[in-house]
């Protein structure tokens, strides 16, 4: 019953009419200081393209393993493969950080965050993090993640992988239309594996049980360029049954037995219009979440949909580009034992209209210095939801000095509205917070020097203060709890260093820290790393073998805000190595890759009590043509 229900899914996508849109648009000039086939950085902005995904672990997997490699980002893994992934960035949640695909805006005010293991790294083309404000972000306080996807090179792509845990996923991705600009693409995927692997325990040798992943993905993309409108479509449908890892607790590896089972579909589209000096865009999102969630205590199911419409606008003017944004939402949330502290709630909904406009300024100077800079304000009000009206200012400069160097600027005064999880998930909701409001300052240079190769050199030091900061805490290693604290201070400095001496050899070194504190208690946040180090070397051979290494480096943190002895989390260093082997034969490509992750054998944990792999392996083999 299973398998006709998601081969009606599949046929259900592949039936949908998909068009798409044309790459160019009306904008002020993007300008990248180095192709590095690591991060490409512009700004508050840094972009990992097709060719750079290829090169980070686990390639081909989930979106966090190419995140984990961008300085600030720090995963919140819930236990390896079955545990949830969300991501926190400088002191901030997911729930602050907007998300989407395509230019469509996915995550509304309602959802919250997002699983970072529900997005295939195959499934996209480029991965832009912006670490600021935005002139269109619906609900964000500390910047926006967009997911793209373009025409694909190829008439068929699979990809297949083995490794520990039980851990099998296949990948397949078939062009049905491929036509100069024009594509319908459909993408499928399933994986799974049993993380009931071993961890050490006052000298005795212990197994996690329980952990089951099972998962199934499909999506379609496509793209058409019309005499007047271009058209894009994204569907994506997300299914597991999984065994959910829980807290190690008491040196006893099962607490509770939970299961869960999910499922998702989004529905994203948009119609664009391109003249010469004028753009004008609709968009709309429509997201559906059925969740059900057994424990020996109590089972939770809701339903949850969200729908996001938008329209755009935008003119360019001289060396101005102006833009307005209305955009209105619509959520409803339904289920049994839906509970906010043991107090059953029916049903919720919840409205917004959202208004936004922007200016940005670009001017020109024929001197040695200062010959180009951007200037952008925006203003964006939420003038219709179940929260009081609430305004968002922000303003963004950056200045060409001399070539390939440049500073830049962000202030921003932004506003966000509890999600639907916060308040009201089962055990975990708080029907009493209030929306966050936030100041940031971001002050930057990047730069390129030619010395013996390509130095590429960005160093950054960061500001927010955050009012009625929304935190989840646990109150144990089983049960979390959510509320707001009055006044946090976030502020820190990263530095990223890009050095490719010759083409076949490229090293990546990302240094942050962050302090991000209660105001009052002078107590660090839960979870936020003090320090975190990235680097990563990589050394090709007649375009053939790939060898690379990656480390990471995660200072101490606490799991609660008391900051006490039993909060403490030791620092943990993780090495990653592989090779990769890939050979050109006419059309026809082979690749094989075989990792080994966490090669020091480290014993960590990134969320109290859910102990994390060690030494792991896997290998993937991929055929295109």
């Amino acid at each position: 019953m299973r398998l006709l229900w998601i081969i009606c899914i599949f046929y259900f996508l592949i039936n949908f009419v998909l068009y798409a849109q044309n790459d160019t648009v009306v904008t002020t000039s993007t300008i990248f200081i180095i192709d590095s086939p690591y991060q490409k950085h512009e700004g508050t902005t840094i972009t990992l393209t097709a060719d750079s995904l290829g090169n980070y672990q686990n390639n081909g997997l989930q979106l966090q393993d190419a995140l984990i490699h961008i300085n600030s980002v720090y995963i919140r893994n819930y236990g390896a493969h079955s545990g949830i992934k969300t991501f926190s960035l400088r002191g901030l949640a997911s729930n602050q950080t907007n998300l989407s695909i395509g230019g469509i805006p996915l995550q509304s005010a309602q959802q919250g965050s997002f699983n970072l293991a529900n997005f295939s790294l195959d499934d996209f083309e480029a991965i832009s993090l912006t670490q600021g404000s935005s002139d269109v972000n619906t609900n964000t306080l500390s910047g926006n993640l967009q997911l793209d996807f373009a025409p694909p090179k190829y008439t068929f792509k699979c990809k297949t992988g083995i490794g520990s845990f039980e851990n099998y996923f296949a990948y397949l991705s078939m062009p049905l239309l491929r036509k100069e600009n024009n594509f319908l693409k459909l993408n499928l995927r399933y994986e799974q594996a049993k993380d009931n692997y071993p961890y050490e325990f006052q000298n005795k040798t212990l197994y996690r049980q329980n952990a089951q992943f099972k998962q199934y993905q499909a999506n379609c993309t496509g793209m058409k360029q019309g005499k007047k409108w271009n058209y894009i479509v994204f569907s994506k449908f997300y299914a597991n049954n999984n065994g959910v890892p829980d807290a190690v607790i008491f040196n006893n590896p099962v607490s509770t037995q939970k299961k869960l089972y999910e499922w998702d579909t989004w529905t994203m589209a948009k119609v664009q219009q391109i003249k010469k000096y004028f753009l004008q865009e609709i968009s709309g999102a429509y997201h559906l979440n059925f969740l059900r969630y057994d424990t020996p205590l109590a089972n939770f199911e809701y339903l949850n949909h969200d729908a996001i419409i938008q329209y755009q606008t935008g003119l360019s003017y001289k060396k101005h580009y102006i833009k307005a944004n209305i955009q209105s939402m619509y959520a409803h949330l339904s289920g049994d034992n839906l509970a906010i502290r043991l107090q059953k709630i029916p049903f919720v909904d919840r409205k917004q209209l959202n208004f936004a406009f922007s200016d940005t300024w670009t001017w020109y100077r024929n001197a040695s210095y200062f010959y180009f800079g951007t200037i952008q304000s925006a203003y964006r009000a939420n003038i219709l939801s179940d929260f009081m009206p609430n305004h968002n200012f922000s303003a963004y400069s950056n200045m060409f000095l001399y070539k390939k160097h440049y500073i830049y600027a962000n202030m921003a005064y932004t506003v966000r509205i509890p999600s639907f999880n916060e308040m009201y998930y089962f055990g975990y909701g708080n029907p009493k917070l209030i929306p966050e409001r936030t100041q940031n300052v971001q002050i930057g240079y990047s730069g390129t020097i030619d010395f013996l190769g390509k130095i590429l050199f960005k160093g950054e030091t960061f500001y927010h203060i955050i009012y009625n900061k929304i935190v989840s805490v646990p109150q144990n290693p089983v049960i979390w709890s959510t509320y707001s604290i009055g006044k946090v201070v976030s502020k820190g400095f990263e530095i990223d260093v890009q050095y490719q001496p010759y083409k076949n050899i490229a090293i990546h070194y990302g240094y942050t820290r962050t302090d991000a504190r209660d105001a009052i208690t002078k107590y660090i946040l839960p979870y936020t790393p003090v320090e975190m180090i990235k680097t990563q070397l990589q050394y090709t051979i007649k375009q053939k073998y790939t060898v690379q290494a990656s480390y990471q480096y995660n200072g101490y943190r606490f799991s609660s805000l008391q900051n006490n002895k039993m909060s403490y989390l030791e620092p943990y260093h993780l090495l990653d190595v592989s090779l990769m082997y890939r050979i050109r034969y006419g059309k026809h490509i082979f690749q094989c890759k075989a990792e080994v992750n966490n090669l020091l054998n480290t014993q960590y944990e990134v969320i109290t009590g859910y102990i994390m792999p060690r030494r792991s392996y896997l290998c993937t083999f991929m055929y295109v043509l």
